[in-house]
């Protein structure tokens, strides 16, 4: 494979489009989306202010999540080129916190450090059950069906209903002594 498109600047979190087509990654404050087939850059979008570490397409390639040292989370329209929303929240935490449901129909990052915002991606409402844990989010995940949420904790797993924002299990990891 030859090298079809030259960055001047490092790309962060490159995500791939539900059907394969296109590619997006952070480049300085940008998102920017290239053709894989032929390279050629597709789209840029601008707005925020420090660069973009962490990209996240939705399931149906409609619409690209971007999170950025300017502590904004933004989303945006692919089909319009534009913003559609961005983050209102003070102290948000730079860990690539960024997924939407299986179906699309939900947005959720991490806010403030410690807790995981949700959005209804119909209308960009935050929904009013957000999980809060003791200390930082590192990471999480939904799960298939799209009721219930992993997040990630130092030495900690825990399941959360998303509907309500109640903890329902937590798995605690245990590594053998040496």
């Amino acid at each position: 494979m030859e090298i079809s498109h030259i960055v001047t600047d490092s790309v962060r979190k490159p995500s791939w489009s539900p059907d394969g087509k296109v590619i997006a990654g952070g480049v300085g404050n940008s998102v920017i989306l290239w053709s894989v087939e032929g390279g050629e850059e597709l789209l840029r979008l601008e707005g925020h202010t420090e660069d973009v570490f962490s990209v996240e397409f939705s399931p149906d390639g409609t619409l690209i999540a971007s999170g950025s040292y300017d502590q904004t989370v933004r989303l945006w329209d692919l089909m319009k080129g534009e913003q559609v929303y961005v983050s209102p929240w003070e102290g948000w935490n730079r860990h690539s916190c960024l997924a939407f449901s299986p179906d699309g129909g939900l947005f959720a990052f991490c806010a403030a450090g410690n807790k995981i915002k949700f959005l209804d991606t119909d209308n960009f409402s935050e929904i009013n059950n957000s999980i809060f844990h003791s200390s930082s989010v590192e990471s999480f995940a939904f799960s298939p069906n799209g009721e219930l949420l992993a997040s990630s904790l130092d030495k900690f797993v825990f399941l959360w209903d998303i509907n309500n924002g109640v903890k329902v299990d937590t798995f605690e990891i245990v590594r053998p002594e040496d």
